[in-house]
């Protein structure tokens, strides 16, 4: 269909959905993109609601901190979110994603106004860009809230911690870093 009207041109494209010549189901493209949009921010803004924040002093100034489960696939929305709260302020976001069929999780860094990928690239495997990186936890680093793999591939729930306990670990390692990478607070002379 992008061959025949001739849009594999971004510029092309663009123009055609300015001017809602694709239309599905009745709606425009635009309106479609507009409520994904509103749902995946209010499911973020639901997610920071049950996520653990915290200012963090550094030698930096302050970071505006928040780690917690973002909803599939919405890392990117989920930091957005939070740096929207924080307007001008230093904010990084984790976002956790937990595959308990593969046994592992990935964390989704989105930062604003500090280099994140710092923090990041101190885990191996870690990298990205500057506002956007991630790495995958291994339980070279922390308890995870289930055993690897077992041999018929599936996860062993008679030894699964709770992803609150998880959290809470993978906070104060987080902290630890945050502090190694940023440096820790100057702390004025009080004499």
């Amino acid at each position: 269909y992008f061959d025949y009207k001739g849009l594999r041109d971004f510029d092309k494209f663009y123009q055609f959905v300015k001017r809602e010549e694709f239309v599905f189901h009745g709606s425009s493209i635009i309106d479609i993109g507009e409520t994904i949009l509103a749902i995946n921010k209010r499911n973020c803004e639901g997610a920071l609601k049950d996520a653990y924040q915290s200012t963090i002093e550094t030698k930096e100034g302050p970071i505006e901190f928040c780690i917690g489960l973002a909803p599939s696939g919405q890392g990117s929305q989920f930091g957005q979110s939070w740096s929207e709260l924080h307007p001008g302020k230093k904010t990084i976001a984790i976002a956790i994603f937990m595959n308990f069929d593969k046994a592992t999780v990935t964390l989704g860094f989105r930062s604003r106004n500090i280099d994140a990928l710092r923090l990041v690239e101190t885990f191996p495997g870690g990298g990205g860009h500057p506002n956007a990186c991630g790495c995958r936890i291994t339980n070279h680093h922390i308890v995870l809230p289930f055993e690897p793999n077992s041999e018929d591939g599936y996860v062993n729930t008679h030894t699964m911690r709770t992803p609150a306990d998880f959290i809470t670990g993978l906070t104060q390692l987080m902290k630890q870093r945050i502090y190694r990478i940023y440096g820790l607070p100057v702390l004025e002379n009080l004499a």
